[in-house]
């Protein structure tokens, strides 16, 4: 048997391009089939001077290297497990089901896949704290605003987070609040909301509601780099309230724990 490539080359947001290359993981995975992943992304990536482009995959990943093992198979986005693992496993769930308890039981499987094969065992993460928060009990919630402030489906206001967060709240008791976000506007309004208990990054932050990945002008490997440390730690929090994101979607199978988590905006 030959080398599978998973070969991606879209350009769209970091999380969706990995959900898409973890359906091709989880299919030579389940299959036995030795891969290699190739991701170039232009949004994020080095463009060398001869037009090749720096794979993506290797530089915040570890993958196994086969040495002297023919190709016999190429993934051009799409896999036998389709071209991404969304859909089919994040969003779908029926009204007589409990959205969470299926989420959990939909990505068990892929979140097992990530730590047999060691994904995060690679230079970047391991420069991050696996004990960011000490021993303080984090309520974590991913704020995705720019393009969603705006979209006729996931548009969602600040009160809506504050809403979520109160009615945890009457639950359980939490010693910080740790928010991820792109949209600057939005942490100033976490910040009125819960002063002190708010813990955030230095992550850089939009103001005009252009996405990050748009932003021209900006740092592009800082953009990455912010993005991945971001949900590396959003993974660590203790509770979270997530939503319709791959980004979301990442801080769960860094970390699957069942009852720790809630998803807003499910619109089924």
């Amino acid at each position: 048997m030959g080398l599978h490539k998973i070969e991606f080359l879209k350009g769209t947001g970091i999380f969706s391009d990995l959900t898409a290359i973890l359906s091709g993981i989880w299919y030579c995975h389940d299959n036995s089939i030795p891969f290699n992943v190739h991701w170039f992304n232009g949004n994020y990536g080095k463009i060398n001077v001869d037009g090749s482009m720096e794979n993506l995959f290797d530089t915040y990943f570890f993958q196994k290297k086969y040495a002297n093992m023919e190709v016999d198979f190429v993934y051009d986005r799409f896999t036998p497990y389709n071209s991404d693992i969304t859909s089919l496993y994040f969003f779908n769930n029926r009204k007589d089901e409990i959205f969470e308890d299926k989420v959990y039981d939909n990505l068990k499987k892929p979140a097992d896949i990530i730590k047999d094969i060691d994904l995060l065992n690679n230079p970047f993460f391991n420069s991050l704290n696996p004990n960011y928060f000490g021993n303080q009990k984090v309520l974590g919630i991913h704020r995705r605003g720019t393009t969603y402030k705006s979209h006729p489906i996931f548009n969602t206001e600040d009160k809506t987070y504050f809403d979520s967060i109160n009615e945890t709240f009457r639950y359980n008791s939490f010693d910080k609040i740790f928010i991820i976000t792109d949209d600057g506007e939005s942490l100033e309004n976490f910040k009125k909301e819960y002063g002190n208990q708010l813990i955030h990054t230095d992550t850089q932050l939009t103001t005009d509601g252009v996405s990050p990945e748009f932003q021209k002008h900006w740092d592009r490997k800082m953009v990455m780099e912010q993005c991945l440390r971001d949900i590396f730690y959003l993974a660590q929090t203790d509770y979270k309230i997530l939503v319709h994101s791959n980004a979301s979607l990442w801080s769960l199978l860094l970390n699957l724990q069942k009852n720790s988590f809630k998803v807003i905006q499910s619109y089924f």
